[in-house]
């Protein structure tokens, strides 16, 4: 059983602690979701672009269907966004795919292929060989057949700087609370002196 503190002097810092502790906890959480939205917004933006690229080169030119590679050895790149390309018919058949680990199973949900094909582009998140994939599905037409193309760029550096800010924003919130314990502490401690005589 948690006891109240006996002094005037200790009730009046818990209080003024807990206040603050709630607001900067409510303030952490805002920011920390304002930046996950704008975040995962950006990265849905660049997705389309890609994806609006990729729908146009895999079609273009005289070999057919195809996928273009990210040529990561001969540029040398070392921090790179690893690209999420399948191609499907529109019989939700999977007819070509990226060199992404795993790319052999079918990941787009049907439904997520029949919308595509529709023209409503929709975007989502899939989990593909335990990493996250934000991708979006675009509609296309190679000699006289439809086609979906679901494009989609690993969420991973996302993820991982939102939980290193997650930490950071704990450690804020916890040097927040014993700061303004110390500071509640002395505050009451001057308002409860007797005054001089």
């Amino acid at each position: 059983m948690i006891r109240w503190p006996a002094t005037f002097r200790a009730r009046l810092t818990l209080r003024w602690t807990v206040v603050f502790g709630v607001l900067l906890a409510l303030a952490n959480g805002v920011v920390y979701f304002a930046v996950r939205t704008y975040a995962y917004r950006d990265l849905d933006a660049k997705v389309r672009t890609l994806a609006a690229t990729e729908t146009v080169s895999a079609t273009d030119g005289p070999i057919g269907l195809h996928v273009h590679e990210l040529p990561v050895e001969e540029l040398g790149l070392v921090n790179f966004t690893e690209k999420f390309v399948q191609i499907y018919s529109a019989g939700g058949e999977l007819v070509a795919a990226s060199a992404f680990p795993g790319m052999e199973t079918a990941y787009v949900p049907g439904e997520l292929i029949a919308a595509g094909l529709a023209g409503r582009t929709p975007q989502a998140r899939l989990s593909v060989d335990n990493k996250s994939v934000r991708i979006v599905v675009l509609p296309a037409s190679r000699d006289g057949q439809r086609y979906a193309i679901a494009v989609g760029l690993v969420a991973d550096d996302i993820e991982s700087s939102l939980g290193k800010l997650a930490w950071l924003l704990v450690g804020v919130w916890c040097v927040g609370l014993l700061a303004t314990a110390a500071v509640g502490f002395r505050l009451a401690s001057s308002a409860l002196r007797p005054p001089a005589a």
